[in-house]
């Protein structure tokens, strides 16, 4: 069952590219592929490797259910406190980013960088959960989602890429990716007694931080024509206003143990 989940997600990922060979030119494909490897690259260097030690950690404590969630809610919370961020703010200068990292010629693939940045960061907020399921054998109930979440991408696509061709793919992923993320939560409430309360407390303030950081930049950057300048503007204007989001309702919050708490932590004992 763990094979058949893990080539459905492998389907998955690439049906995309073969709809885009099927229905773009040589040159729109093209442009789908770097929008899509550029647009990938923040969260999927950084994800992973957020979460390369978490399942062997989580293995040592399975036994104990209070513990493992409250593990898997600590690590749920820190890693959107900082890929919902990267991932929105990423979208957010997608046009000089585009344009600094790849050269003027490729400001067509920019529209699908700023989509394939968001689609990264829904395809990875829930992955603490997945790992989750895994630990606690509901590998069934995972295929399942994946199947789902497939079909909700076909429908989609009927729907969506008629009228917005290749952005039409992209908006048809991350449709599919939140209605994976949805039967996630709620697989996770029903089988591993994780409340669906509970999840969203993890991620509403990083998630309202993140939205309203990239409205502020998507602002920001309006304001100025030079591509360097809009994004040094954008990157520092949205930082600090992430990290003033962030400390001010984690306060607010009653300074909730979490990301925040580790890093005044290190920094009280520095």
């Amino acid at each position: 069952m763990a094979d058949a989940c893990g080539r459905g997600r492998v389907f998955l990922r690439k049906s995309d590219e073969l709809i885009a060979a099927r229905i773009g030119s040589t040159h729109e494909f093209g442009v789908y592929n770097v929008g899509s490897d550029l647009g990938r690259l923040p969260i999927g260097e950084l994800g992973p490797a957020m979460l390369r030690a978490f399942l062997p950690v989580l293995s040592t404590i399975q036994n104990d259910l209070q513990r493992t969630n409250s593990a898997v809610l600590k690590t749920l919370s820190a890693i959107n406190t900082i890929t919902l961020p990267v991932g929105f703010g990423f979208a957010a200068v997608a046009l000089p980013a585009t344009a600094i990292v790849l050269g003027p010629q490729w400001l067509d693939a920019a529209p699908l960088v700023a989509a394939f940045a968001l689609a990264g960061v829904v395809q990875f907020a829930m992955s603490p959960l997945g790992t989750l399921l895994t630990l606690r054998g509901h590998t069934r109930v995972q295929s399942r989602i994946v199947w789902v979440e497939f079909a909700v991408f076909v429908v989609a696509c009927l729907l969506l890429v008629p009228h917005f061709h290749l952005l039409g793919l992209v908006g048809s992923r991350i449709l599919a990716s939140l209605c994976s993320a949805v039967l996630a939560a709620l697989s996770t409430q029903r089988l591993c007694d994780l409340p669906m309360r509970q999840i969203g407390g993890a991620i509403w303030r990083p998630l309202l931080g993140a939205i309203g950081m990239a409205l502020l930049v998507s602002l920001v950057i309006s304001l100025f024509q030079n591509t360097l300048v809009q994004l040094v503007v954008g990157v520092v204007s949205g930082v600090a206003f992430y990290a003033t989001w962030t400390l001010a309702t984690w306060y607010w919050a009653g300074k909730p143990e979490g990301f925040e708490s580790t890093v005044m932590d290190y920094l009280q004992r520095r």
